[in-house]
């Protein structure tokens, strides 16, 4: 419809100044109809804010993710493991979408604040997560976890706690996830980090462990292993 020549275009008193047609079709389409530049429906403009913001989005908990997999210290955190006493069944967290472990079941847990205890970060976590308040805590092992070859240093490390003494009305649904009691011989392994279907027997069994883990970069793969019992 336009020729790829340069032409110019005067302005009333204005300096002249040399358009590209290719890429005036904006500027005519405004001296044709005024309102053009501001007749953009607001349905588009909030799919674009929406998508925009999805991809922002998307992007953080990508960077989140990555220095949770290298951090600059090692990070402690906890994991406990609930029995009902009524039945043997452990209570079991499927991990909402945008936390770390997204997917996967896992027992109740997290990080250990700078000035906590072990025990007293247990009891927070799982308070927050669960709605329970748990005692009589005991340790079944220690894990240490490396994403990624050849590191010094892990970049978690667990204590893994069991109890069967609780009290409290359990949520439904939190913020972390889905909560789900499972016998011990129904263990969603297939939906569970890697890394559980060697120790969790262990612990079920009532033999403490310590365990060193080695993933791939990304954590989407167990590479190498070590695994201690230190008593049946």
């Amino acid at each position: 419809m336009f020729g790829q020549a340069d032409r110019t275009i005067g302005l009333g008193k204005q300096t002249t100044e040399r358009i590209s047609l290719r890429n005036c079709n904006c500027i005519l389409n405004w001296f044709i109809n005024p309102t053009f530049a501001f007749s953009t429906p607001k349905s588009l403009i909030a799919k674009d804010a929406g998508e925009t913001g999805d991809r922002m989005v998307r992007m953080e908990e990508k960077e989140r993710r990555l220095l949770l997999l290298n951090p600059r210290q090692t990070i402690r955190a906890v994991l406990c493991y609930i029995q009902r006493p009524t039945d043997g069944k452990y209570l079991l967290l499927l991990k909402a979408k945008g936390k770390f472990g997204e997917g996967f079941w896992n027992a109740p847990g997290g990080k250990i604040e700078s000035s906590e205890s072990e025990e007293e970060a247990t009891k927070r976590e799982v308070l927050e997560e669960t709605g329970l308040a748990v005692s009589d805590l005991k340790i079944a092992g220690k894990l240490e976890f490396y994403f990624g070859e050849g590191k010094r240093r892990p970049d978690w490390t667990a204590v893994v706690f069991k109890t069967d003494r609780f009290s409290g009305r359990l949520k439904e649904r939190g913020d972390e996830g889905v909560l789900g009691w499972f016998d011990k011989d129904k263990l969603p392994m297939n939906q569970m980090w890697e890394d559980d279907r060697y120790w969790l027997p262990l612990l079920i069994r009532g033999v403490r462990f310590r365990g060193r883990f080695e993933f791939t970069a990304d954590s989407k793969r167990l590479v190498k292993y070590e695994l201690e019992k230190e008593g049946e």
